[in-house]
């Protein structure tokens, strides 16, 4: 049985899709500075765990697997991302 997005619901979608988004171009737009690059990314990673733990609280499904899932997906994400950033 699927169920139907409340409002709120797709207003939370949308503005993780529009934070990512505007990471994203940030991310293009700083593309000579590596530097400028590896804090918009750090500040992304860092938004999407603050996001995802204000989602899965507001579900009342915020559990430590949930909270270490986020957690470690971001530092994965730096890591990644600074290791590419240096070569």
């Amino acid at each position: 049985m699927k169920k139907n997005l409340t409002v709120v619901e797709v207003f939370e979608y949308l503005s993780f899709v529009l934070l990512l988004t505007g990471f994203l171009f940030a991310f293009v737009l700083t593309s000579p500075d590596r530097t400028l690059q590896f804090r918009v990314v750090v500040l992304g990673a860092l938004s999407y765990c603050l996001w995802g733990l204000l989602h899965h609280y507001r579900k009342g499904d915020l559990y430590p697997k949930v909270i270490l899932e986020y957690f470690c997906f971001a530092v994965l994400t730096i890591v990644m991302l600074a290791l590419l950033l240096r070569s």
